[in-house]
């Protein structure tokens, strides 16, 4: 047994070495990762602070005084947010060396730990941000203009915008045309030729008018047939006196829903089928079909019908038809919702007719008041928007593939919001996060980019194509888009 101890001993020596090696690795893998986070929080912080600088710089000159900034980014994105007039940087933070709910401020930059994510930003209460863009890791231009002075709101108005990005000294660039044609998947073709997008500013354009995208028409019916509901008096007894199958498509006055003789308060409610919500001005039409009986001797009755439009539990609309006379025929009531009215409407899958009927005056025959028919119309006129794909003619590059950069340069006949995108083929989606969008005003030149520097090969198809497109938000004017240049450019290291 002696001649065991040193053996156990020396495999003890063994595992505790292990062990300790293990710990001393992982503490430096931890270690390791959180001073690259601080180095790139650091580096977000100062890249920050020199665009402060320079807006602040330019703010206090006259109108037209800019500065031009080149910027290295090895991590992170940051985001020129023009609605909240603030300068923005985020990164992922896997050791959080800020702590989650934590805040402070060094300098103007202000500072924010979330669950694995860091926030810095600038902001300014004076000065309005116009421009906008995201960039990411590689090299931008920044170009910081002084617009003047909002003499409304009492802003200084300065554009912090994204011009073509800087390489490094030893990547070299191809540029790349448009290809034969672009693919329309919404919009009118107007005029113009594919090789219009090849020559800036000539006057020769490419152009596609808006058009009306999906469905013109919905309609929501009733979402069971009509008959198998009741009239129901002011105590809760059904009062049906008389009723047949209901079309819930056309009217039909053979089919109908006729309450008791001589209703007092009596309801019938119809739930419509759920209709999607057109999200643009649109027009918004109820229509009900209705009539009236009456039988016996003696003075003649009438009777009052109010018609109610509800979304859940709150009252959208309603339409009163007031001393009915007895044995009125089939008619049919259209009413259109005002902008208020529909504007009221926060759930298309909830809405409701509510038919009351009341005898009125002194008549003494019966009278009752039947149902035929109801529907409620969207109509999708205002609708407009397109939708359009650019490819590029085959690209390749004796190196490797630092970034791809595609441009378009246009005017619009209205403002419009549109969004530029490129495909990632790998992932088989569309990416906007490093191309320029949002509102674009009327006979405005515009120039916008998509400028990719992460993983550019997701962005080259397996044949050597980049694809982009341009959309536009659905609006109620068809705007014409004027298209005067479209360009890729791949930049890569030999």
């Amino acid at each position: 047994m002696k001649g065991l101890e040193p053996l156990i001993a020396a495999i003890f020596i063994i595992l505790i070495s292990v062990i300790g090696i293990a710990i001393v690795l992982e503490s430096s893998q931890t270690s390791t990762e959180r001073l690259q986070e601080i180095s790139l929080m650091k580096e977000g912080k100062n890249i920050l602070t020199q665009i402060d600088n320079a807006i602040r710089d330019v703010a206090q000159q006259g109108e037209g005084s800019t500065r031009a900034l080149t910027i290295s980014v090895s991590g992170g994105n940051y985001f020129i947010d023009t609605e909240n007039e603030a300068i923005e940087f985020s990164m992922d933070s896997k050791s959080q060396i800020i702590g989650v709910g934590v805040s402070k401020t060094e300098g103007n930059v202000n500072m924010f730990g979330e669950l694995d994510r860091i926030l810095l930003n600038v902001t300014y209460s004076n000065i309005n941000i116009t421009g906008g863009g995201r960039f990411g890791k590689g090299y931008h231009n920044l170009i910081i203009r002084n617009n003047g002075y909002d003499f409304l709101n009492q802003k200084q108005v300065v554009s912090v915008s994204l011009v073509p990005p800087v390489l490094p000294p030893t990547a070299l660039t191809v540029q790349f045309n448009q290809d034969d044609s672009p693919y329309i998947v919404t919009g009118s073709y107007v005029s113009g030729v594919p090789s219009n997008l090849n020559t800036i500013g000539e006057g020769a354009t490419y152009d596609v008018e808006e058009e009306i995208s999906g469905s013109a028409l919905q309609y929501g019916r009733p979402e069971v047939d009509i008959s198998t509901g009741s009239w129901v008096d002011s105590n809760g007894n059904n009062n049906n006196i008389l009723y047949d199958d209901i079309d819930e498509t056309t009217p039909d006055d053979n089919d109908y829903i006729q309450s008791s003789n001589n209703p007092s308060g009596d309801t019938y409610e119809v739930k419509l089928s759920p209709l999607t919500d057109p999200g643009v001005d649109t027009g918004h039409i109820i229509r009900y079909r209705y009539s009236t009986g009456m039988s016996g001797t003696g003075k003649p009755s009438e009777i009052d019908l109010v018609v109610r439009l509800m979304n859940g539990s709150t009252e959208i609309a309603n339409w009163i038809h007031s001393n009915l006379a007895g044995n009125l025929p089939f008619v049919t009531s259209t009413q259109t919702l005002t902008e208020a009215q529909a504007s009221l409407i926060s759930d298309y899958t909830n809405l409701r007719l509510i038919f009351t009927a009341t005898k009125v005056g002194k008549g003494t025959r019966d009278i009752w008041i039947k149902i035929s028919w109801a529907e409620f119309e969207i109509q999708e006129t205002g609708n407009y928007k397109l939708e359009i794909w650019h490819n590029s003619t085959p690209i390749s590059y004796p190196g490797t593939l630092y970034s791809i950069n595609a441009t378009i340069n246009f005017t619009t006949n209205f403002s419009t919001t549109y969004s530029l995108q490129i495909y990632d083929w790998l992932n088989s989606e569309w990416v906007s996060t490093d191309c320029d969008s949002g509102n674009v005003l009327a006979d405005t030149p515009t120039q916008w980019w998509c400028s990719e520097s992460t993983n550019p090969t997701n962005y080259n198809s397996s044949d050597g194509v980049i694809r982009i497109r341009i959309i536009s938000t659905a609006d109620i004017e068809p705007s014409l888009l004027k298209e005067d240049y479209i360009q890729y450019y791949v930049n890569y290291i030999p």
